[in-house]
C-alpha cells in the first residue's frame, strides 16, 4: 500500500511543478503506470519472470565482484583490498570513489559497447 501511496504522491508532484499542467499526456501516464504494475506483478508472482530476474541478478552479482577485485588489485586497499591497519569502525574503510565508482564506469562502458 506504502509503494501505491509513493506512485500517487510523484505523479500528484509532478502535475503540480508542471509548467503546463493542461498539456499533460494523461494515457501514457495511465500505460506507463499500469505497465509498472504488470512488470511488480510478474517479479512477486510469476515464478518464470522472477527466474529471469535472479538469472540477471547473478550476472550483476558476478560483474561487482570481477570489478571489486579488479579495483582491489589495482588501488589495493582503497579499493577493497586488504587493510593495512586496524579497521576501528566497521564501513570505515569503504572509500565511494575507489569501490563504488569503479562497477559504475564498467557497466556504464558495457552499456556503450553493447549498444554500438
Amino acid at each position: 500500500m506504502r509503494g501505491v501511496l509513493g506512485i500517487a504522491v510523484i505523479l500528484l508532484l509532478a502535475w503540480v511543478l508542471s509548467e503546463n499542467r493542461t498539456r499533460v499526456p494523461w494515457r501514457v501516464v495511465t500505460v506507463g503506470v499500469l505497465l509498472q504494475f504488470v512488470l511488480a506483478f510478474l517479479f512477486l508472482r510469476f515464478p518464470p519472470a522472477r527466474a529471469a530476474f535472479l538469472v540477471l541478478n547473478r550476472a550483476v552479482e558476478a560483474l561487482q565482484n570481477a570489478t571489486e577485485a579488479g579495483t582491489g588489485f589495482v588501488f589495493g586497499y582503497l579499493g577493497g583490498g586488504q587493510l593495512p591497519f586496524a579497521e576501528t569502525q566497521p564501513g570505515a574503510s569503504f572509500i565511494f570513489a575507489f569501490r563504488a565508482l569503479p562497477l559504475v564506469l564498467v557497466i556504464s562502458a558495457l552499456a556503450t559497447l553493447l549498444f554500438y
